[in-house]
């Protein structure tokens, strides 16, 4: 059985985004937070609960994780998902760790697609950050595979058929 994680984006030493799809409660949130835990833990000089690790060094750990609405400041689940996801694209470099579980799912499908899809168009490219994204988008690749080559072309609202008729 294929594990529910593909690599996502080229790099120069292996893997520096990785894309997980896969089912409610098939591991994917579990995933992530292991490892970034295990990339606090490398970074501080301490035990990594692994069979061999190598990580380089990490300028900023960013997540975006959890859902839910500040009532205190009015701020809906949206808008604070928004907000998270802004920080990270505007601080998010090539030596930081992006983690993300879901983003784009406080919103309507088609809408929540377009923004899981330019968030990771923004990282995967301009950022080149070392990323996990998890989600339930599947149409960002078939069967969760995304076979992408710089520069990111990823439109997946828009068919084959379609891009070639503009073209």
């Amino acid at each position: 059985m294929n594990p529910p994680y593909q690599d996502l984006c080229p790099a120069y030493d292996g893997g520096r985004a990785w894309l997980l799809t896969g089912p409610n409660m098939g591991g994917k949130s579990t995933v992530l937070r292991a490892v970034a835990q295990a990339v606090v833990l490398a970074q501080t000089g301490s035990f990594v609960p692994a069979d061999s690790a190598v990580v380089g060094v990490v300028d900023r750990l960013y997540t975006r994780v959890g859902a839910g609405d500040d009532v205190a400041r009015d701020l809906s689940t949206f808008m604070v998902e928004m907000s998270e996801a802004a920080g990270i694209l505007r601080g998010a470099g090539p030596r930081s760790l992006v983690v993300v579980d879901e983003l784009g799912r406080g919103t309507a499908a088609k809408e929540g697609l377009a923004i899981a899809c330019a968030t990771l168009e923004h990282l995967c490219g301009e950022a080149s950050t070392r990323l996990l994204f998890a989600t339930h988008f599947h149409e960002l690749g078939p069967m969760g595979v995304v076979p992408l080559s710089l520069p990111l072309p990823l439109d997946p609202l828009v068919s084959k058929e379609q891009e070639e008729s503009m073209d």
